[in-house]
């Protein structure tokens, strides 16, 4: 793996490669451009490119680090590992910001209650992870079991099965 430290993933996430490795393990990790499930072009670790993109910063680090030109920063033979790696820590970042702003107490929350959170809302994306009311609003009332409930009680935990399960089980114990 290469020297993680390049990445800066954010500080409020105490056990970072923990949280890399589970969404590596989650969502794979594939250096070539394919469509995920969705019909989506993705790339890395569930980089959405059509959705998300690449910023101006990720562009200028990519042609820097891995020889990408043209505006899509996708190289026509993929990103190395530590692209790839780069394009989650940049995400993982987002995702963290996303949930400061819109989860109250997000940032008082135990380690594993933030990764699950930061798991969940990478897989689907804010719009559709704030479509979860009953759980934001147990969040809201440090009732983890019901948001653990709730996490369960939906149609992402039957398309993601074990994911969910697993993210459930760590909102509800708060442990990994």
């Amino acid at each position: 793996m290469p020297n993680e430290t390049v990445f800066n993933v954010d500080a409020t996430i105490d056990d970072t490669m923990a949280l890399l490795d589970r969404l590596i393990k989650h969502e794979a990790m594939k250096v070539e451009l394919y469509q995920c499930p969705a019909n989506k072009w993705t790339i890395g670790v569930g980089r959405n490119v059509e959705e998300v993109g690449i910023s101006n910063e990720e562009l200028i680090w990519l042609f820097q680090n891995e020889g990408f030109i043209g505006g899509t920063g996708v190289h026509p033979c993929g990103l190395s590992r530590a692209g790839a790696m780069y394009l989650l820590a940049s995400d993982v970042n987002r995702v963290i910001v996303e949930l400061r702003e819109k989860v109250p107490g997000f940032d008082q929350l135990i380690e594993a209650r933030k990764q699950a959170l930061v798991d969940m809302c990478f897989n689907l994306g804010l719009s559709r992870f704030l479509r979860f009311k009953k759980l934001l609003a147990a969040l809201a009332n440090q009732d983890y079991d019901r948001a653990a409930e709730e996490m369960l009680d939906s149609r992402w935990a039957k398309q993601v099965g074990r994911r969910a399960t697993a993210l459930a089980t760590m909102m509800q114990n708060g442990s990994y």
